[in-house]
This record gives structure tokens, sequence and C-alpha cells, in this order.
């Protein structure tokens, strides 16, 4: 059950720190970070804030399906199917 526990919380902290990345510049700028998979970096050594950050310098316009497509299906679905194969957690428990 940890491990459940674990990869619950790990999926929840990187939604919440990439979701917050793309949508503070989205509401005050109007354009968020392109924040493509192989630009963002993590270092399991680091706490956060510090273990995440982006190496890019595009930024693309702050609409709803941008925003989605950016966040949830390039980083967070793969991140989800991922933790399904590793540890069989259930969906609604890595989806909160």
């Amino acid at each position: 059950p940890e491990r459940r526990v674990g990869a619950s919380v790990a999926h929840l902290g990187l939604a919440a720190r990439l979701w917050s990345t793309a949508l503070g510049p989205a509401a005050l700028y109007g354009r968020f970070p392109g924040l493509d998979p192989a630009e963002l970096y993590w270092d399991g050594a680091l706490t956060s804030p510090d273990d995440l950050w982006w190496a890019g310098s595009a930024t693309r316009p702050a609409t709803a399906a941008d925003l989605r497509a950016a966040v949830q299906e390039a980083h967070l679905v793969p991140l989800h199917a991922a933790l399904r194969r590793d540890g069989r957690t259930a969906t609604r428990l890595l989806w909160g």
C-alpha cells in the first residue's frame, strides 16, 4: 500500500507544479512556457521546487486546449500510464 500512496503523492505533486508553471504566466501574460518534455528536467536528489526545471525558451498562447495539451497530455497522461504499469495503482488514486 505504501508504494501506491507514494505514486499518488508524486503524481499529484508533479501535477501541481506543472499546472502552476503553466497557469501563472497564462493568467498574467496570456502565454505560458512551452513545457516540451525534452526540455523539462527533474532531479530526484533535490527537493521541491528546485527539483523540477525547464530549460526551454519557447512560449505558447494560453488557450485552454494548448494548456491541456502541454500539461495533461504531454506530461501527466504518460506519467499516469507509467505509474499504473509499475505498481498497478488505481486510476482514481493517481488522479486524486
